[in-house]
């Protein structure tokens, strides 16, 4: 389907996704205009449909490609083959603030994705998530190592109060994130996490 897109070399490709990546986190996808973001990458709008059919297709390309850039770096093989729950989702949330602090304008774009409301493609960003999601959870909680828990606690509780704890701070943390990363204290955070993390080892772990 994008095969005249990959045939292009990394660079224009990058160059493309940039531009659409920036105005579809700008101004939401409704309202984002092709023109801008043919003019911006330095193409011909005639081009930028050769490459994609629609501007529903280039979101959708675009938001594919922000999950996929975001999920190989929160998912890195010293992710998936720890075993320890704790370890695990540190490791996993300081890959995902690299992640956040290298492509800002990636994650920013998949934030805004995640609030659009365009019934056009709502139901096409919900199933792709729910296939995501899907596929990002078995990844990580297959190989858990449930012999860390206490004898008298359910393995399955005591998985979902970390995994209610962490999100929520992640929650927290996404809300507080200013508009310049380099100017947000990422080693706070980390310390902060440590001490959330220190807690539930000593309540959960034997």
């Amino acid at each position: 389907m994008y095969s005249k897109f990959l045939a292009l070399p990394e660079e224009k490709q990058r160059t493309i996704l940039s531009a659409a990546i920036a105005e579809f986190t700008a101004k939401g996808y409704k309202a984002a205009s092709t023109d801008i973001i043919a003019g911006n990458a330095g193409i011909s709008k005639g081009s930028l449909f050769l490459y994609f059919k629609s501007k529903k297709d280039l979101f959708l390309y675009a938001y594919n490609h922000a999950i996929k850039v975001a999920l190989e770096e929160y998912f890195c093989s010293d992710v998936t083959d720890n075993r320890d729950i704790l370890e695990k989702l540190k490791l996993a949330f300081v890959h995902k603030i690299h992640m956040t602090a290298k492509n800002p304008g990636v994650f920013e774009f998949a934030l805004a994705a995640l609030r659009e409301k365009s019934p056009e493609i709502l139901h096409n960003i919900d199933s792709f998530n729910a296939k995501s999601l899907e596929n990002a959870f078995s990844l990580f909680f297959d190989n858990i190592d449930v012999t860390l828990f206490k004898d008298d606690i359910d393995p399955k509780r005591a998985i979902d109060i970390i995994t209610w704890t962490t999100q929520s701070f992640a929650a927290r943390y996404q809300a507080t994130l200013p508009k310049h990363l380099d100017e947000f204290e990422f080693s706070e955070l980390i310390t902060e996490l440590d001490e959330y993390l220190n807690i539930l080892r000593k309540a959960l772990y034997k």
